[in-house]
């Protein structure tokens, strides 16, 4: 038996690793939609009405990838 084979989550730094990433998902799908939500408005020449969709959909989706990833299997 070889150690870390009673631990079917991995080990410590697996976990560590996994929820590492936590902190970066929220920003960062915040930033990508408001990027595109900016390149919309510029492309289309409205006024910040894209960049305030694109941040209520990236806040959306980022505490969804949080909660997947903390709740998920």
């Amino acid at each position: 038996m070889k150690p870390g084979d009673d631990n079917p989550g991995g080990g410590v730094w697996r976990q560590i690793g996994r929820f590492a990433g936590l902190g970066v998902i929220l920003p960062a799908a915040i930033f990508v939609g408001i990027a595109i939500g900016y390149g919309l408005d510029h492309w289309w020449g409205t006024g910040r009405t894209f960049q305030l969709i694109g941040l209520l959909i990236g806040t959306a989706a980022g505490f969804w990838e949080i909660y997947r990833a903390a709740f998920g299997p």
